[in-house]
């Protein structure tokens, strides 16, 4: 009677146990590893673009589509990107500064 039991309990384990690991595995994440091992945050954002009177102060022709990246504290344009094709848009919080180091480690 006691090794039933016994065995009802390790076989009970075993079955939370599985499922705890399958749970683990098959839900969606909502911090997605790449494959070089970054992480992915998977969060929606909507592309700051260039009104078209920003883009009249600046000497910029209206139909050319420029992204905002980074503003100063008093709301003017420090970074901007020109647009050419849709996958040209980018999550400004996803770029990463370029370091003068890193770029010289890169190229040798």
């Amino acid at each position: 009677m006691n090794k039933k039991k016994t065995t009802t309990i390790i076989v009970s384990l075993s079955i939370i146990l599985l499922l705890i690991i399958l749970a683990i595995i098959f839900l969606p994440d909502k911090n997605k590893a790449k494959k070089n091992g970054e992480l992915e945050y998977a969060t929606d954002f909507i592309p700051e673009m260039l009104s078209t009177t920003e883009k009249q102060e600046m000497g910029i022709p209206a139909e050319t589509q420029i992204q905002v990246m980074s503003r100063d504290e008093s709301g003017e344009v420090t970074v901007y990107k020109i647009i050419r094709d849709e996958s040209d848009i980018v999550n400004p919080a996803k770029v990463e500064p370029l370091i003068p180091q890193n770029l010289e480690e890169t190229s040798q």
